[in-house]
């Protein structure tokens, strides 16, 4: 990954919160909204007095139940995330294997060092997880295809993931667009 490309995700992630920022604002007007529904529903004793003697506040109320779907699209999507993440952790605690001596030297050269956790599985891969203190978890099989070199470059990459805090990055956006489910066009900023 070039650093341009990584300025790209960057750049798409702030964009991605500003975005969300500005709809809030936008959407602050739920709020006067909501105080006005119920000052009439108070005062002229039923809901039905918000379709019959102010249908201008019609679009205040379709506002706020969009804001309220949103938020607990958002709720359920953070709510999922921490299960899997959770899910996920269980797993690596239970195949979890001590990292070799070469591992240990090559990961404290590259500044990632007690970060590094190693998974018993025969697919090569290398990820970083843990949105609040990220890891790197690297496969047995990806120790046994990989010289060296090969190691270090695909490390270097998953180090930029941490100094990035990518994690906690993905966890945000998850939150961030199912919370915006109404926007259409925000889901593309994710990919």
């Amino acid at each position: 990954m070039t650093p341009r490309h990584m300025d790209t995700g960057n750049r798409a992630f702030w964009v991605l919160v500003g975005a969300s920022v500005a709809l809030r604002i936008v959407l602050a007007y739920g709020v006067c909204c909501l105080a006005m529904v119920v000052w009439r529903v108070v005062r002229d004793g039923g809901a039905a007095a918000l379709w019959t003697s102010r249908p201008d506040l019609i679009p205040g109320v379709l506002i706020l139940a969009l804001t309220s779907a949103g938020l607990l699209k958002g709720t359920w999507a953070l709510g999922r995330s921490f299960y899997d993440l959770r899910s996920f952790a269980r797993t690596v605690r239970r195949y979890r294997r001590p990292v070799p001596p070469e591992l240990r030297a090559l990961t404290d050269r590259l500044g990632i060092g007690a970060r590094i956790r190693v998974i018993a599985t025969s697919c090569p891969f290398a990820l970083t997880y843990g949105p609040r203190r990220p890891h790197v978890l690297v496969s047995t099989g990806l120790l046994d295809v990989l010289s060296n070199e090969e190691l270090a470059a695909v490390l270097v990459h998953e180090r930029a993931h941490l100094r990035s805090r990518d994690p906690l990055k993905n966890l945000c956006t998850r939150v961030v667009l199912a919370r915006h489910l109404y926007l259409p066009g925000v889901a593309w900023l994710r990919h």
